[in-house]
């Protein structure tokens, strides 16, 4: 870990201790996938990945205007108009996305 209360840990041995302090300060709670056959409403097989899993709340105002201000920066280059275009409009339309991790941070 680069930085915060693990820094110089590998991030292998930090990682279920940052999930351990998220959990214990509420900012996440552990989420669990079915372990059997899921059928839809409509009565289509589901089918259904397990994996860790959390949501990120894209959402809340204060990472809106961070990341918003970011991409107009000119730090940020999209090398196409059309692609910060998108950009602006996928911020302003995210709420709620799961986040799913089979391997990496």
């Amino acid at each position: 870990m680069a930085v915060g209360k693990y820094k110089g840990e590998k991030v292998n041995d930090a990682k279920n201790k940052v999930k351990a302090d998220m959990i214990a300060d509420n900012e996440a709670f552990v989420y669990f996938e079915p372990t059997e056959e899921v059928i839809s409403r409509s009565g289509d097989n589901c089918i259904v990945a397990y994996c860790d899993q959390w949501y990120v709340k894209y959402g809340q105002a204060d990472w809106q205007k961070l990341v918003m201000d970011h991409v107009k920066s000119d730090k940020f280059n999209s090398y196409n108009p059309s692609i910060l275009k998108a950009f602006i409009e996928a911020i302003e339309w995210l709420k709620e996305w799961a986040v799913s991790r089979n391997f990496g941070a």
